[in-house]
C-alpha cells in the first residue's frame, strides 16, 4: 500500500490525527513506534479491486483504487485493526492514561463484505454527490460475545482512498474492543465476521426532529444578534424598543421550541429508544435524541408569559445596569434585579419542580450539576487556595507588576491584540471584536463569532487577556461542527468546558513563560517605549502576581476562585429566599472583608460589578472554577501527550495545541455530558487536584516558594 494513503482517525482520541497505512501497517512496525511507544493504535488496511477478490484475500498487495472513478465499487476486502485494550472489560479508553496498557496487547479484527446500505452513508451521498463504502465492525466483549458495532467509511476519491471513522462511531467514546485473551496469547487469531451487517431503517422522525431543531437555531440565532447589538451598538435611548424586539423573539423562539409536531415526534423517538429498538443506532443519534428530549422537556413547562416577561426584564435589566455602575447608583438598579428573583425562581419552579430551585436554574448551565457537589468541591478547593494566597502574601520575594501599567495606547492595543487571536487560531472570516462594557462572547450563526473586550491604557492585561479569554470561547464555536449547527453534535457540552477553553488560553497559555517568547516582540513592536527594558522572565513573573482585590474580571489566577465562590454562596441563598435583594450589598461587602481583607468603597467596586445576575444569569457563576478545574486537567493531559508543546508555543505554533482541543473536546459538541467528556479526553475523571498542583506549581516559586502545598 503506498505511503502516501492516509487513514482520517476522525474522533478516537487515541490517535494522531492522521496517519498513514505504512506507519499503521502491523506488517511494518506497530503504532507505538510511530507514536513514541506510548500506545498501539488502529492499523487499517482495506482491499479495493473492481473485481471481487478470491477467498481469505486480505493480503498486504491489495491495490487501492487508483483512479476512484465514480461507481467503481470496492468488493469484499479485509482489514486488520490493531486496538489498545483496557483490561478491565467494558470499562474505559483503551490506550488513554490509567489503562494498565501493555503495548504488544490488542486484537485483530478482520472486516467482511463491504456494504453501502447504511442510512447515514445514505444521507452524505446525496450531500456530496459521491458514494460510500460501508464497513461493518464489531467489539469484542468477555467470552468472545460481540458488544458493540460501528462502520468505517470509505469515499472513492479521485486519488487514493481514505478510510474515515465516522462521527457516532463507538470507538470515539468506548474501547474498539476488549481484548478478552489470556496474557500468555494477548493478540488472538483474527475473527471473520459475516457480512453485511443489519442495519437500522431511516428514521425520518430523527431527521425531521433534527431539521425542526435548525429551524429554531436561526431563530434564537437572531435573538442572540439583538443581544449583541444591544450591548455594542444600540443607542441608550433605543433600550425600551429593543426589549420589546427581544421578548417578541423569544416569544418565537419558545413556540417553536414547543411545537406540536415536534412533541409527538420525540416521544415516538424516545418510546423507540425505551423499547431498546434504538441500540443499532450509532452514539450521534442516540444523544441526539436524548439531548433534544432533555430540552423539549425543560421548555414545555415554561409559560409563553414567563419566557416574554423574563427576556424583555433582562433587556431592561442590562441597560440599568449599565447607567447603574457608572453611577454606582444601587438603588437604581434594586427594582430591576428583584424582578428578574422573581421571574428566575418562577422559572426554576416550573422547568424543574423536582429540583432545589437553584439547581433547576444551575442545569441549564452545567447539565447534571447540583449545588451540593459545587459546594463541595469549593469546600476542598478553598483551603488549599487560602493557604496559597496567604503564603504568596507573606512571601518576601514578590513579583511586581509596575512594567504592565505603563501607557499602552488603545489603538495600539486593538492592533496587538488582534493579531495574538489570530496567531492562536481564531479565524476573522468568521468573527470580529468590538468594545463593550463588559467582556463577551457571542455566537449568532455557524459561522458568526464575535468577541467583545474592554480597554484600559494604563494596563496592559485589561484588554490582552480580556481577548485571550473570549478568544478561547470564540476558538470553542468556531471548532464546533457547522454542519450541526443548532443540533447537540454542534453546540457545546456545558458552560463549565466554554470556560475551561477560555481559562485554558488564557491563564495557561497566556500567563506561560513559552507564550512570552514568542509575545514579546510582538508586543514590543506595538509598544516600543514601554516594554524597551522587559525580558519574557520579566513579564511572565509580573503576571503571576497574587494581589487581593474587589473586582473579579481584574482578579489574580489564585484569588479569582474566592470571587467565584462568594457569587455562588450569594446567588444561590437569593433563589432560595434566604437573602434579599434589599440585604444583598451588605452581604457582598462583609464577605469581600472576609474574604479579601478589604471592603469595596462603593457598590460600582461592590455588588453592581458584574452583568451576570440583570442579565438573568443566575446559576452562571459557578462554571468559571468548573471551568478552571476541567481546564487544568486538560492541560495535564495535553502537555502529557505533546511533549514538545513549550518549544512550539515559543515558537508562535500553536496548531498542535488547538487540533488536540478539537480532537478531544470541540468536536464531540454536547453529545456527552462534561463529566465522560473530560474522562474521554483526558482518562481520568474530574479532579480539583490538577487546579490545585497547577496554581501552586506555578505561583509557588514566583513568589520564592516551593511548587507544592506543604
Amino acid at each position: 500500500m503506498d505511503a502516501g494513503v492516509v487513514v482520517d482517525t476522525g474522533r478516537v482520541p487515541w490517535l494522531p490525527r492522521q496517519v498513514t497505512f505504512r506507519e499503521l501497517c502491523p506488517e511494518s512496525r506497530r503504532v507505538d513506534e510511530a507514536s513514541g511507544g506510548d500506545m498501539v493504535g488502529v492499523g487499517v488496511h482495506p482491499v479495493w479491486r473492481e473485481e471481487p477478490p478470491r477467498a481469505g484475500a486480505a493480503d498486504h498487495g491489495g491495490e487501492a483504487c487508483p483512479r476512484g472513478e465514480r461507481g467503481a465499487q470496492p468488493s469484499v476486502g479485509e482489514a486488520e485493526i490493531l486496538a489498545p485494550r483496557d483490561p478491565e472489560c467494558g470499562g474505559g479508553l483503551g490506550g488513554l492514561p490509567g489503562s494498565d496498557l501493555r503495548r504488544s496487547a490488542g486484537c485483530r479484527l478482520t472486516i467482511g463484505k463491504v456494504e453501502n446500505t447504511h442510512p447515514q452513508a445514505a444521507r452524505e451521498q446525496q450531500r456530496d454527490g459521491a458514494p460510500h463504502a460501508e464497513f461493518g465492525i464489531v467489539g469484542m466483549g468477555r467470552d468472545d460475545e460481540c458488544v458493540e458495532h460501528g462502520i468505517l467509511r470509505g469515499g472513492l476519491a479521485r486519488t487514493a482512498p481514505v478510510v474515515r471513522l465516522p462521527r457516532g462511531f463507538p470507538g470515539a467514546y468506548s474501547p474498539l474492543m476488549h481484548d478478552p485473551s489470556p496474557a500468555d496469547d494477548p493478540i488472538p487469531a483474527p475473527l471473520t465476521i459475516p457480512a453485511p451487517l443489519p442495519v437500522p431503517a431511516p428514521l425520518p422522525d430523527l431527521d425531521a426532529a433534527a431539521a425542526h431543531a435548525r429551524r429554531t437555531a436561526v431563530l434564537a440565532s437572531v435573538e442572540s444578534l439583538l443581544g449583541w447589538d444591544e450591548q455594542t451598538m444600540l443607542p441608550p435611548a433605543g433600550g425600551g424598543y429593543r426589549a420589546d424586539q427581544v421578548a417578541a423573539v423569544a416569544t418565537l423562539v419558545h413556540a417553536a421550541r414547543t411545537d406540536a409536531a415536534q412533541r409527538e415526534r420525540l416521544h415516538r423517538l424516545e418510546d423507540l429508544l425505551a423499547g431498546g429498538r434504538g441500540e443499532r443506532l450509532d452514539h450521534e443519534d442516540r444523544a441526539t435524541i436524548q439531548r433534544l428530549l432533555r430540552d423539549h422537556h425543560k421548555h414545555i413547562r415554561l409559560p409563553a408569559r414567563l419566557v416574554e416577561e423574563t427576556a424583555r426584564a433582562c433587556i431592561d435589566g442590562q441597560q440599568a445596569w449599565v447607567d447603574a455602575r457608572r453611577h454606582s447608583d444601587w438603588k437604581g438598579f434594586a427594582p430591576k434585579l428583584e424582578q428578574i428573583v422573581r421571574l428566575k425562581r418562577e422559572q426554576a419552579s416550573c422547568q424543574s419542580p423536582e429540583l432545589d430551585p437553584y439547581d433547576s436554574l444551575l442545569d441549564d448551565y452545567e447539565p447534571g450539576a447540583r449545588s451540593s457537589d459545587v459546594s463541595a468541591l469549593f469546600d476542598r478547593l478553598r483551603p488549599s487556595i487560602v493557604q496559597l494566597v496567604r503564603a504568596c502574601q507573606d512571601s518576601a520575594d514578590r513579583p511586581d507588576d509596575a512594567m504592565l501599567r505603563r501607557h499602552f495606547p488603545k489603538d495600539a492595543q486593538a492592533r496587538f491584540v488582534r493579531t495574538v487571536a489570530e496567531r492562536i487560531g481564531f479565524d476573522f472570516d468568521r468573527g470580529r471584536l468590538d468594545t463593550s462594557e463588559h467582556p463577551f462572547c457571542s455566537t449568532n450563526g455557524p459561522h458568526d463569532c464575535r468577541l467583545t473586550t474592554r480597554w484600559d491604557e494604563a494596563y496592559l492585561p485589561t484588554a490582552l487577556f480580556g481577548v485571550l479569554h473570549e478568544a478561547g470561547h470564540g476558538l470553542y464555536e468556531q471548532g464546533l461542527r457547522s454542519d450541526a449547527f443548532g443540533l447537540p453534535a454542534g453546540e457545546a457540552a456545558s458552560l463549565g468546558v466554554h470556560e475551561s477553553q477560555s481559562r485554558l488560553w488564557e491563564n495557561l497559555v497566556g500567563r506561560s513563560l513559552c507564550f512570552w517568547q514568542w509575545c514579546l516582540p510582538v508586543a514590543r513592536q506595538a509598544f516600543p517605549s514601554s516594554l524597551s527594558d522587559s525580558t519574557a522572565e520579566s513579564i511572565q513573573r509580573s503576571l503571576l502576581t497574587v494581589r487581593p482585590s474587589l473586582i473579579r474580571v481584574e482578579a489574580d489566577e489564585v484569588t479569582y476562585n474566592l470571587h467565584v465562590m462568594l457569587r455562588f454562596d450569594l446567588e444561590r441563598a437569593l433563589v432560595r429566599g434566604e437573602l434579599s435583594v434589599a440585604d444583598l450589598p451588605n452581604a457582598w461587602d462583609e464577605r469581600c472583608e472576609r474574604d479579601f481583607g478589604i471592603r469595596p468603597a462603593n457598590a460600582a467596586e461592590g455588588v453592581l460589578q458584574d452583568i451576570h445576575w440583570s442579565a438573568g444569569l443566575i446559576g452562571y457563576f459557578p462554571t468559571y472554577t468548573l471551568g478552571n478545574v476541567y481546564a487544568s486537567q486538560l492541560m495535564a493531559a495535553i502537555t502529557r501527550d505533546q511533549p514538545d508543546l513549550s518549544a512550539e508555543v515559543a515558537a508562535g505554533r500553536f496548531e498542535s495545541l488547538l487540533g488536540w482541543l478539537r480532537e478531544r473536546v470541540h468536536l464531540h459538541g454536547r453529545l456527552l455530558d462534561p463529566g465522560p467528556l473530560l474522562l474521554a479526553a483526558t482518562g481520568m475523571p474530574v479532579s480539583e487536584r490538577w487546579l490545585i498542583e497547577s496554581l501552586w506549581g506555578r505561583y509557588g516559586p514566583a513568589h520564592g516558594l516551593g511548587g507544592r502545598p506543604p
